[in-house]
């Protein structure tokens, strides 16, 4: 009863929305909001695009109300607006590969269809934080790749982590039927703290990379003595802080400089995403692309998978 008094009050919001109404329509984008960015996550990627996507759909939105002709038809009719939004955007920031085969799946899937409404759900409800926290470490890293990063396709996650695609299914699946049992109701109370962890901890992730590209402060601090790196297109490892610290050194004299864009953390495993911005002098020294996969069980990052990608994401 409740779910259709809510729908029936959506359908008054739209009619008066329709009619001019431009307080009803404020209160029906910012219901729909968590689930139009669920979906633009979904097509884009955990990146600035979805979020502007989310805006440039409320903005025809509201200049285009008026070709609404049925007002039970206002989600299906936005949801079509978000699509053809992300499309334009697709095609202008993936100009080699303007509609790949993955992002037409993606394009094409129904509602129903599985992981698009999974997601959809995780993200309408902070308890995702939660719920990938109580995660293993190798089932959490998996969900964070493929649903918050731009590196997740099948392939790229095998390769980032070095395990078979069978493999990456297998724990994506397990890490859904978890999290889809806490949505139930078995997280409680720390949802809202979870989350609020999260931002902290992304934030400072993302301080900390942005020191290194500058005079290396803080590195000592950041990453243990110890420290594993490994590179996964070179099928190599590399221990220690000697080589890493050289190759950063290196980066700042050629003025080669990296910049965090995205990060998704959490208290054990966390991912860095950002672009490299070479010199002039030397243009290819570092691909455009860099991705980070950092593993602190002791705050300090003690392994490191560094994936390097040539393809603009």
């Amino acid at each position: 009863m409740r779910q259709a008094n809510g729908r029936a009050n959506d359908i008054r919001l739209v009619v008066s929305a329709m009619n001019g109404d431009m307080t009803s329509l404020g209160l029906l984008l910012t219901k729909v909001r968590p689930a139009l960015h669920a979906r633009a996550i979904y097509l884009m990627g955990y990146t600035p695009q979805a979020e502007d996507a989310v805006s440039d759909t409320f903005v025809i939105a509201m200049t285009k109300l008026h070709t609404l002709k049925n007002s039970q038809n206002f989600k299906p009719w936005l949801y079509t607006i978000l699509k053809n939004v992300c499309r334009t955007h697709w095609r202008s920031t993936n100009k080699e590969h303007p509609l790949s085969p993955e992002f037409l799946q993606r394009l094409n899937a129904k509602e129903s269809d599985e992981p698009e409404q999974f997601m959809e759900k995780l993200v309408l409800k902070n308890e995702i934080w939660s719920g990938i926290e109580s995660l293993s470490d190798s089932l959490r890293v998996s969900v964070m790749l493929r649903y918050f990063s731009n590196f997740y396709t099948y392939r790229e996650i095998s390769q980032i982590l070095q395990i078979p695609q069978g493999t990456v299914k297998s724990r994506l699946s397990e890490a859904k039927n978890k999290l889809k049992g806490m949505l139930t109701g078995n997280i409680n109370g720390s949802s809202s703290d979870t989350y609020q962890e999260y931002v902290e901890q992304a934030d400072y992730h993302k301080l900390m990379w942005q020191k290194f590209y500058r005079n290396l402060e803080g590195f000592k601090e950041y990453f243990a003595s110890n420290l594993y790196t490994f590179f996964p297109q070179q099928d190599s490892a590399k221990v220690g802080l000697g080589e890493l610290r050289g190759e950063i050194l290196a980066d700042l004299r050629a003025e080669s400089i990296f910049y965090p864009q995205s990060v998704v953390a959490s208290n054990t495993v966390s991912i860095v995403e950002g672009k490299f911005v070479n010199s002039p002098k030397t243009p290819f020294r570092c691909p455009p692309n860099a991705l980070a996969v950092l593993f602190h069980p002791k705050r300090r990052v003690e392994r490191m998978h560094l994936y390097l990608s040539g393809k603009e994401k």
